[in-house]
């Protein structure tokens, strides 16, 4: 049960590396004071934009927090992925790549957000609320709400879950020309 904080600025020209060590199941890595695009890349187990590459191995919970007006992309494998998105606040959400034993979790991201999912055939699931809300999608964004929107980029299978209430979906598919 391993609690790393990061802080940016980080000045290693050759990275740092987290690693958790065993028993894989609740480690945490915290990282905050970005100082431009974030960036994590899930097949390298990697993330940029706090000065340095920092990788992390045996680490199941991944906490970002931005600053200023940040962007953030998640990548995904090469692979067929089932990605789970549930934004969880106006600058905020949690991220779950199916079959990898880590949840990304971030906040104060006030820039885009988007999730890369590469190649492969991929599945974007999009988890709403408890509450009553509108959940709008086209073929390169969805809205929970007045939660934190959602880019995706190379999905071929965008699942839309609303939950409890009375859920409004407003969906706008693509169009081919």
């Amino acid at each position: 049960d391993d609690t790393f904080n990061v802080s940016a600025l980080l000045p290693y020209s050759l990275g740092v590396l987290v690693d958790g060590g065993n028993p894989s199941a609740s480690d945490t890595l915290n990282l905050s004071g970005a100082a431009g695009p974030i960036v994590e890349d899930l097949a390298t187990q990697t993330v940029t934009g706090y000065g340095a590459v920092v990788s992390f191995l045996g680490v199941e919970h991944v906490n970002l927090a931005g600053a200023g007006g940040a962007p953030l992309t998640i990548i995904a494998t090469s692979g067929n992925d089932q990605l789970t998105y549930i934004p969880t606040g106006a600058s905020a959400g949690t991220v779950i790549l199916a079959g990898q034993n880590v949840v990304t979790n971030f906040s104060g991201i006030n820039g885009a957000f988007q999730l890369a999912a590469l190649t492969g055939s991929d599945q974007v699931t999009v988890i709403g609320t408890q509450a009553s809300e509108t959940i709008t999608a086209n073929f390169t964004q969805v809205t929970v709400g007045a939660l934190k929107s959602v880019f995706y980029l190379s999905v071929q299978d965008l699942q839309l879950v609303g939950l409890a209430g009375s859920d409004t979906f407003n969906v706008t598919p693509e169009i081919n020309t």
